[in-house]
C-alpha cells in the first residue's frame, strides 16, 4: 500500500506501477497478475502523442489531494526477488496547470498493508433501569482479517456514560431536527432518454436494492458556473436485519462533459434508528475508489460493506475528482430517474468544500433531493446494490 497524489495532464501524461520478478523486464503490475484492491488506475492514456506508456491504463488528471492505493502482488512473486517501479511518463507537449507531478509516500509491504476495516455490532445500546440499578451490554468491535491493526478510543459523555465513537458525531438531546433546507446549489441537465437498464450481477441467494425504473431523464451535480463541487449522492434502503452488500451499480450519465476515466468513491452508511435522517449515520468501511470506464450504462463494482443490524442503509458515491471544489468543466455525475419518485434519494454537500464523508452531520446541505431543491426537483438516483442476508 502507499499514499500518493498527482496532477498530470489528463489522458496524455500518466503514472503506473510496474514489477520485476527475479530480474525479468518490468511489466505493469496488473499484466503481471497483480491487482488493485483500492485506488487503482482511472484512465486509459491517449496512444498518439509520443508518451512512452501511451495506450495503457494509468493514473492521470488531478487526484484532488492524497489518496491511498492498496495492491496485491502477483502470485508469481511469492518467494522470489521482486522489485517495484513507480513510473511516470509525459507526452511531447502540454503539462497540467498548477503544481504538477506525482508524489508518493508511506509505502508499506506485507500482510498488514490493507487498511483497518472496522465493524461494530450492535450500532447502539439502550437500557431502561430502576433508580440505583445497573446493567451491562456487549459491543463487538471487529477488524477484517489481514488488515492493519485497528486503533480506537472511548469518548466519555457524562459522568457514567461511555460510547465507542468510530464515526458518529457528538450530540445532545434525544430528538433530531428535520433535514436542513437551504437555497438550491444542485444543478441539473436533461439527458437523452435511455432504454431500461439491467440489474447488476447477482450471486445465488442474493437480492437487488433498487429505486429507479432503468431510464434516466436528467442528471444532477453540485456547484455553479465557476466549477463542480463534490457531494455525496445516496439512495436510502431499509434493512430488517444484518446483511452484506456485495456490489454497487451506478448508472453514469453521458452527454456534455466526459466522466470517463475519472475516479468515484463508493460509500455506505448505517443508521440504527431508521428515521430517514442520515446526519448521524455511521459510515461503513473505508474509501473505495473506482474508475468510470463507460457512460450511458450501469457499471457494477465489487464491494464488501457489512450492515450490522436492521435500520436505514444509505448507499452511493462521491464525485471524488471534485472534492476540493471548483472543478472544471462542471460535470453532472448523478443520473436521475424522475418517474414515480420514492423520496429516498439524498444529497449531502457543504457550502464551503470539502464535503465531510465520515460525518454527514457536519455538512450544512443534507437531505432528500426535494429538501435540498425546495421541491423544484425530485426523483430516484440510479444507484443499485446486490446484498445477501435478510431483506
Amino acid at each position: 500500500s502507499f499514499r500518493h497524489r498527482y496532477n498530470l495532464e489528463r489522458r496524455y501524461d500518466g503514472a503506473v506501477l510496474e514489477v520485476s520478478i527475479d530480474g525479468s523486464p518490468y511489466v505493469d503490475l496488473v499484466d503481471a497478475g497483480g491487482r488493485f484492491v483500492t485506488g487503482g488506475y482511472g484512465t486509459t492514456l491517449n496512444d498518439g502523442t509520443n508518451n512512452p506508456i501511451g495506450g495503457r491504463r494509468a493514473w492521470s488528471g488531478d487526484s484532488q489531494g492524497w489518496m491511498t492505493t492498496v495492491a496485491t502482488l502477483p502470485a508469481a512473486a511469492a518467494g522470489h526477488a521482486t522489485r517495484l517501479r513507480f513510473r511516470t511518463a509525459d507526452d511531447a507537449s502540454f503539462s497540467a496547470d498548477g503544481d504538477n507531478g506525482w508524489w508518493i509516500d508511506s509505502v508499506a509491504l506485507g500482510v498488514d498493508a490493507i487498511p483497518p476495516n472496522a465493524s461494530v455490532a450492535p450500532a447502539s445500546l439502550a437500557f431502561q433501569l430502576d433508580v440505583g440499578a445497573s446493567a451491562t451490554g456487549a459491543v463487538v468491535l471487529s477488524n477484517a482479517a489481514g488488515s492493519a491493526p485497528l486503533a480506537f478510543s472511548i469518548e466519555t459523555r457524562g459522568a457514567a456514560h461511555a460510547t465507542l465513537m468510530p464515526y458518529a458525531r457528538s450530540k445532545t438531546g434525544t430528538g433530531k431536527a428535520n433535514a436542513v433546507r437551504v437555497a438550491a446549489t444542485i444543478g441539473s441537465r436533461t439527458i437523452a432518454r435511455t432504454p431500461r437498464a439491467g440489474s447488476p450481477w447477482m450471486p445465488d441467494g442474493s437480492f437487488t436494492l433498487q429505486l429507479d425504473d432503468g431510464s434516466a431523464e436528467t442528471a444532477l451535480g453540485a456547484g455553479s458556473a465557476s466549477g463542480e463541487q463534490g457531494a455525496v449522492y445516496l439512495n436510502r434502503y431499509v434493512a430488517s436485519d444484518a446483511m452484506t452488500i456485495h456490489s454497487i451499480g451506478v448508472y453514469w450519465p453521458s452527454g456534455d462533459g466526459d466522466l470517463g476515466g475519472l475516479q468515484a468513491n463508493l460509500v455506505a452508511y448505517y443508521d440504527a434508528d431508521g428515521d430517514g435522517d442520515p446526519r448521524n449515520a455511521m459510515r461503513l468501511g473505508v474509501d473505495t475508489l473506482v474508475p468510470i470506464g463507460s457512460t450511458g450504462t450501469f457499471e457494477t463494482y465489487a464491494v464488501d460493506f457489512e450492515v450490522p443490524a436492521g435500520g436505514d442503509v444509505y448507499l452511493g458515491f462521491v464525485d471524488q475528482w471534485a472534492i476540493a471544489g471548483q472543478f472544471l468543466p462542471r460535470l453532472f455525475p448523478a443520473a436521475l430517474d424522475q418517474s414515480a419518485s420514492q423520496g429516498r434519494s439524498y444529497i449531502s454537500s457543504a457550502t464551503t468544500p470539502p464535503v465531510d464523508l465520515s460525518n454527514l452531520g457536519n455538512n450544512d446541505i443534507t437531505g432528500t433531493i426535494g429538501d435540498v431543491e425546495q421541491g423544484a426537483l425530485d426523483g430516484n438516483f440510479m444507484i443499485r446494490a446486490v446484498a445477501t442476508g435478510r431483506r
